[in-house]
């Protein structure tokens, strides 16, 4: 995938690394729609931004087969995350449409905008996540990790929409238009 080779360009921190600072990397995405099929691995000590005043849109394909279309902590075939959570910093995304509504909304395995199990130094902010209405869709799934902050993020239609399970993070400004359930807290200290 493209953009999956932008993330990796420089052979940065992925799977086997658990952390590196020594090369980090903004990724920006201009206005446009941007068709994935499997998930998109973001590196460590990655910055993902669009375009903040005509938001880009990633949308998931009719044949989505991955757990989320972003993954900033992928599981590798052993069931092992590539990153340990608690050591998992500097990532962002801001600016972006998560487009769900032709995902294949059954699976409880392909059904996540992003996937976020990540610790100190993060954010998710400016993000609208569209998913089918009444599913087992879920916006933003964030099950380990600490210190995250989430802001001006909107959620429209899915299940449980923000489904964490985290420690010490900050959300402000929240909007849930039509989910199941709001926010699901599975663990949290």
């Amino acid at each position: 995938m493209a953009i999956n080779g932008t993330f990796d360009a420089t052979t940065r921190c992925g799977q086997g690394c658990d952390s590196s600072t020594t090369t980090p990397a903004l990724v920006y995405f201009p206005h446009g729609t941007y068709l994935i099929s499997g998930s998109l691995y973001m590196m460590y000590y990655t910055q993902m931004i669009g375009d903040a005043t005509n938001l880009p849109t990633l949308k998931g394909s009719k044949g989505f087969t991955s757990l989320g279309m972003l993954d900033a902590d992928p599981y590798s075939l052993g069931g092992a995350n590539w990153y340990t959570n608690q050591n998992n910093f500097y990532r962002q995304v801001r600016n972006f449409i998560f487009d769900m509504t032709e995902m294949p909304s059954q699976y409880a395995d392909t059904n996540v905008g992003i996937h976020w199990q990540v610790a100190q130094a993060t954010s998710l902010q400016n993000l609208i996540f569209n998913m089918v209405p009444q599913s087992n869709q879920s916006g933003v799934w964030m099950d380990n990790g600490s210190a995250n902050f989430l802001g001006d993020l909107i959620f429209n239609g899915g299940g449980a929409c923000l489904y964490v399970g985290n420690q010490q993070y900050t959300i402000r400004n929240i909007t849930f238009n039509g989910c199941t359930t709001g926010i699901y807290q599975n663990w949290g200290m």
